[in-house]
């Protein structure tokens, strides 16, 4: 399930999902996007994947990609993308591809 909380005056844009990946080997994988200040922190069982700093992009679509699993080894694909015009203050979408094939979409207007 993912949450989008909405603006409120001074408040900022944060996307957090998570979701399951592997049958017999499962882990949790969680996403948070402060959008406003540009944090994005990835995790795979409470432990950091991905962190950067995204204040600043000519890019619309951003990919991370990373494996998941030791013996049960799957890849993960997160697409985030933004609009062109006013990208930075608008809500962004992302989807999310385990071993190719799309796990979810996240964010609004979808």
């Amino acid at each position: 399930m993912a949450d989008y909380n909405k603006p409120k005056l001074y408040q900022p844009y944060i996307l957090t999902f998570g979701f399951d990946v592997g049958t017999t080997e499962r882990h949790r994988v969680e996403f948070r996007f402060n959008q406003d200040i540009g944090n994005l922190r990835i995790t795979v069982d409470g432990r950091p994947v991905i962190r950067r700093f995204e204040m600043l992009s000519f890019s619309t679509t951003r990919n991370y990609e990373f494996t998941v699993g030791e013996v049960e080894k799957h890849s993960v694909l997160i697409e985030k993308t933004r609009e062109r015009l006013l990208g930075g203050a608008r809500p962004q979408k992302v989807v999310v591809y385990v071993d190719g094939e799309m796990q979810g979409r996240y964010g609004q207007s979808w």
